[in-house]
């Protein structure tokens, strides 16, 4: 039987992020073609892969068949900008799905456009990740919980059972969400913090037990 032929796979961003979804798109069923940038030109010198032009040129190429669909490689210091790129792409240009080999995914689990499961990420029964959502390495997410859209989840996250995490949150490293907790949208959770009771949007909550210590601005 032929080769089932590997989609073309474009990347928006060619920093450190961009460069980590190209690795491991490369061993799922995805050709990186290469990346947009807006700042930067020439060629990755890390991957090889060429700048292939700004995002303004995207969805042009798209067009033109230089590839069949997209990743998000801009990081969790520009949430807001991960977030206005994928509505500005969404319904234009297919989004990808890029998970590493190691993560462990129950067939039941429901996922976006534009997904990036780094190693080792654990997804329960009944989990839904919306669209444009990172799992950084090492996370959990148990039964029937729900990722909002746009959220960032940093390394060894641990979401427990029948949570549910707003749209555009991020989730600091090592950080624990309890059973049946709510977090609101826009919400930044500490590092290490270990969340007992729900967290209003636009909130930055803190600590063991996570105290909300100040609002944010969206």
């Amino acid at each position: 039987m032929p080769k089932k032929r590997k989609q073309k796979l474009a990347i928006i961003g060619a920093g450190l992020l961009g460069e980590q979804i190209a690795r491991s798109a490369a061993k799922n069923d995805y050709q990186v073609v290469g990346f947009y940038d807006d700042v930067k030109t020439g060629f990755n010198e890390k991957t090889g892969q060429p700048i292939l032009g700004k995002t303004k040129d995207i969805e042009a190429d798209f067009k033109l068949k230089k590839f069949d669909c997209l990743m998000i490689g801009v990081g969790y210091t520009l949430l807001k900008e991960r977030r206005c790129i994928f509505e500005k792409f969404k319904g234009k240009v297919p989004f990808a799905r890029v998970i590493h080999h190691s993560c462990q995914i129950d067939e039941s689990v429901e996922l976006g456009e534009g997904i990036y499961l780094m190693a080792g990420t654990i997804l329960d029964a009944g989990v839904t990740l919306k669209d444009n959502v990172l799992c950084n390495v090492g996370c959990v997410v148990a039964h029937d919980s729900i990722i909002g859209a746009h959220s960032f989840l940093g390394p060894r996250v641990t979401v427990a059972g029948k949570s549910t995490i707003g749209q555009a949150c991020f989730i600091g490293v090592g950080a624990t969400i309890m059973d049946l907790i709510k977090v609101g949208d826009n919400a930044i959770i500490g590092a290490g913090a270990v969340v007992t009771n729900n967290i209003p949007s636009a909130s930055l909550a803190v600590g063991v037990p996570a105290k909300v210590k100040r609002k944010l601005k969206v």
